[in-house]
């Protein structure tokens, strides 16, 4: 150690002039306030000026430190002169090292320490607001342009073919990193994880150059090929255990959630989706496909809460897959429910889009941006699109396999706007607005019957004709605090409410007339679907409720045609609201199996 030091301080006193120009940039914010746009903003301007010269100069000195340390002795044969001396390839590499980043530190401590002690507040403003994370980020960013500007410039001045398998070699561990991380990309892990990978990338340029003196000795291209060697086998070993890592945090099965993000069900019950995580796992979460009749489930490398779209008669699912490098978009991929098997659209979309099967799931409808598009499921093939403005929430189904009804809910920063109704015929590609509603007051959303004649306007509680938006009716004695509404399949509307303490669910019929009131024991209830043997589904709110379990939950099985609830299961939650394009209420077949989160977090069957 005593002889690295002594090489770093040989190497500082060489340095000496390089303070000299520090020095003389230190006053250059000073003359900077001389200047008639500076006044009343001089201490702005001594910060602003005083920092940016030391940024530049210190990253700029670190990296040409470590392209001149020894590439120049290197080039110009003049390495024997430490190899003459008693001194080790460790002592060597750690004090040039050391002397090289302590006078890029000082000449950056030279520029802004005057600046920073006259600026005053205006420097803490401006540079220390993050406390210490602007500090650390510039010596951080010292360490790795030295390292890397030394690994990269002994490369280049060997000018040897071994340059090519280093590029190779780049290429496939830049590929093999975003492969290993992707699983991870949308969990909480995966910031952490890449900032360990990336330490563990900077500690192996900083100990490959070792290995390159102890080895390479004088000649250059000998330096080259041990620098690569030992470059390459460390970057092999850190992506190796980061696989590991990441094959640890992703083993995780459903039977293992201790925490259950999202869950998705089709209305037959034949599968599900679910994302959550595992113990001892730091919140890295997994989402699987799960078969309900063979207990088949297989890992999907989906972000949490990714949209699932069930054709209605449970036969087929689809979600985007994020693509390897562009995770912000990817492809549509298609499930056939029955077989497990998956068909790609080939098509390539965001991964926050909408999609909507047809109810015998022939045809998706995709929104996009600024479009609506109906693909032909078997062909992929498009069959007619329609334009649509990007800021407007819309509502979209299927009436029939070749007729899409649209429904255009507020713009954003508009108050009030009219309902608008719109068609798109697939056969003919024609889009025609078939009607619209008054103007609303406020956001509206939508819900529709199953046959698509009668529409529910849910801000307002407003029956309106399901094609021309005419009105049919106002709900009655809807007072109080309103929290969820929805239209039935047969036209009924069902509206939870409270009032005076009491939560009530109330149905409607079809012309809007109150035809019953159910009391329910919970203080908030939000309507999750119907059965097909005309029971309803809740999922009720007590005042201790948590948000990721069941804890405080309630779900409730209620006959709306007698006004009685037929059961109800504490702890529980699930299936939740199921906030799809289609706005008809899903209907869950009364022999499926209802998947629920239970109070430990736990995946669970509740009726």
């Amino acid at each position: 150690m005593s002889t690295a030091l002594l090489i770093a301080a040989r190497d500082v006193r060489e340095k000496g002039r390089l303070f000299l120009i520090a020095a003389v940039l230190a006053c250059m914010p000073f003359l900077a306030t001389l200047l008639p746009s500076s006044r009343g903003h001089r201490a702005d301007v001594i910060a602003g000026v005083g920092g940016f010269l030391g940024l530049m100069v210190g990253l700029g000195l670190a990296a040409a430190f470590g392209i001149l340390t020894f590439g120049r002795e290197l080039s110009e044969k003049r390495m024997s002169f430490w190899y003459s001396k008693p001194i080790s390839p460790g002592s060597l590499w750690v004090g040039r090292s050391l002397g090289a980043l302590l006078s890029a530190i000082a000449c950056f401590a030279i520029i802004v320490l005057p600046s920073m002690l006259l600026a005053g507040k205006a420097w803490h403003v401006r540079w220390l607001d993050e406390q210490w994370q602007i500090p650390t980020a510039i010596l951080a960013a010292m360490l790795i342009l030295y390292f890397f500007s030394h690994a990269a410039s002994t490369m280049l001045r060997s000018r040897s073919a071994i340059l090519g398998i280093d590029l190779a070699a780049a290429i496939l561990a830049f590929g093999a990193l975003a492969y290993i991380v992707r699983p991870v990309l949308f969990t909480a892990i995966f910031l952490p994880l890449l900032a360990t990978i990336g330490v563990l990338f900077v500690v192996v340029l900083m100990v490959a150059p070792y290995w390159q003196l102890a080895n390479g000795r004088t000649d250059l291209r000998r330096n080259h090929a041990a620098l690569s060697r030992a470059m390459w086998t460390g970057v092999a070993i850190v992506l190796a255990l980061a696989g590991v890592m990441v094959l640890w945090l992703t083993s995780a099965t459903p039977s293992t959630f201790d925490r259950v993000e999202s869950l998705s069900q089709s209305a037959s019950g034949n599968a599900l989706f679910v994302t959550g995580t595992a113990p001892y796992r730091r919140g890295a979460e997994s989402t699987y496909a799960v078969s309900t009749a063979s207990g088949d489930r297989d890992r999907l490398a989906l972000p949490p809460f990714t949209n699932i779209a069930f054709s209605r008669d449970s036969r087929f699912a689809a979600w985007v897959e994020p693509g390897m490098f562009q995770w912000s978009r990817g492809s549509i991929i298609i499930r056939d429910l029955t077989t497990n098997e998956n068909q790609s659209l080939g098509v390539d979309s965001s991964i926050i889009n909408e999609m909507v099967f047809s109810d015998d799931g022939a045809r998706l409808a995709v929104r996009d941006g600024g479009s609506i598009t109906v693909y032909d499921r078997a062909t992929a093939k498009i069959l007619a699109a329609m334009p649509v403005e990007p800021n407007p929430r819309y509502s979209f189904w299927f009436v029939s396999p070749d007729v899409l009804r649209v429904v255009s809910h507020k713009p954003v920063g508009r108050a009030s706007v009219p309902v608008e109704i719109v068609e798109l015929d697939v056969r003919t590609k024609k889009r025609v607005v078939t009607g619209r509603s008054e103007s609303l007051p406020r956001y509206n959303l939508v819900s529709v019957s199953r046959d698509s004649s009668r529409m529910l306007l849910r801000s307002n509680r407003l029956i309106v004709d399901g094609r021309t938006g005419a009105t049919i009716a106002q709900l009655p004695g809807a007072e109080g605090n309103v929290f969820t509404s929805a239209m039935l399949s047969d036209g009924r509307v069902v509206l939870s409410a409270r009032e005076k303490n009491v939560t009530t669910l109330r149905v409607y019929s079809r012309d809007g007339v109150l035809e019953r009131s159910v009391e329910l024991p919970v203080r908030v209830a939000w309507i999750s679907g119907e059965r097909t043997d005309g029971t309803l589904i809740l999922l009720g709110f007590t005042k201790t409720d948590n948000y990721t379990t069941g804890q405080g939950r309630t779900m409730f099985l209620v006959d709306v045609n007698r006004g009685a609830i037929v059961k109800s299961v504490p702890d529980v939650k699930g299936p939740g609201p199921y906030w799809d394009r289609d706005p008809r209420l899903i209907v869950y077949d009364a022999k499926a199996k209802l998947a629920a989160v239970d109070a430990s977090g736990k995946l669970t069957y509740w009726n």
